[in-house]
């Protein structure tokens, strides 16, 4: 299942057996090669997280460690926080299988907020309004969403946060802050 990046990017690697058998284990949560020759190792990654797989032989580590070490995404592409490291690779496994449902769906990003605002907005419009809604929606500017128009979809939002992520500190909280509005872009797109 190796895909061609690694093995382009990375003629070299030696743990090639073990970055394969990740990729196939993590492949359900959106995962892929995104395997770069600037980077220090070969990597794995979704829109969520990245995996980077180091080299077998210690020596050839750039950086010493463990073998595999999982980092969360950020908007800017950089990697925002190192969440840990380790040369087991279960972890990683039983780490993805924490924040994805059975069908690959991030529990706590942007997605199942939007999904969950969706739900609530349903549940709070009704089908009428709801409807017209997404037909306003349709032709809306961009930045522009007419549940508003409906309800306080502020608060629509706020309550699907707290669903998901179990609080809500979006003013005091820059990563809330983040997944707010995400969570918005992703409906909006997903509603027109």
């Amino acid at each position: 299942m190796l895909t061609q990046m690694m093995e382009n990017q990375f003629p070299d690697f030696d743990n090639k057996e073990l970055f394969g058998e990740l990729e196939a284990s993590l492949a359900k949560y959106g995962c892929c090669d995104d395997s770069y020759r600037g980077d220090v190792s070969p990597k794995l990654a979704n829109d969520e997280f990245v995996v980077f797989v180091d080299f077998a032989d210690e020596g050839a580590r750039e950086m010493g460690g463990e073998m595999l070490t999982v980092y969360k995404r950020t908007d800017t592409d950089s990697l925002e926080t190192c969440l840990f490291s380790t040369d087991l690779p279960e972890m990683v496994v039983e780490h993805f299988a924490k924040y994805y449902d059975e069908s690959g769906l991030c529990l706590w990003g942007p997605k199942a907020i939007a999904l969950r605002f969706d739900y609530r907005l349903r549940d709070e419009l009704g089908d009428e309004e709801y409807q017209e809604v997404l037909k306003r929606n349709r032709t809306a500017s961009e930045g522009v969403c007419h549940s508003h128009d409906f309800c306080d979809a502020n608060m629509v939002m706020e309550e699907a946060l707290i669903d998901v992520l179990g609080s809500c500190e979006v003013m005091d909280n820059d990563e809330h802050t983040e997944l707010w509005n995400k969570a918005w872009d992703f409906w909006k797109q997903s509603s027109r």
